[in-house]
């Protein structure tokens, strides 16, 4: 739940980077930069705006030294590995 949090935010960030278009012209929607299942973490960490985000939703998965052998897999590959997230209240 947390990457899937943290890959729409990426989504979300780089989606509001476009500019503003007239009513008259209405742009298509904007495709999706990352995908959970496409993208491998080494793209993500190597991208100046997906890094940020990626450390603040899933914090111990950026900064575990183990994530240098995971650079070729993706994030729904690493999914399984992770801790579950703490329940809602």
């Amino acid at each position: 739940m947390r990457l899937t949090c943290a890959l729409a935010a990426i989504a979300l960030a780089a989606a509001t980077t476009f500019p503003v278009v007239a009513d008259a012209q209405q742009a298509p929607p904007a495709a999706a930069r990352y995908v959970t299942n496409v993208t491998a973490m080494r793209s993500l960490l190597n991208d100046p705006a997906a890094k940020p985000v990626l450390a603040r939703h899933i914090p111990d998965v950026v900064a575990n030294a183990g994530t240098d052998q995971a650079r070729g897999m993706t994030l729904k590959q690493i999914q399984p590995f992770s801790p579950p997230s703490p329940a809602k209240s």
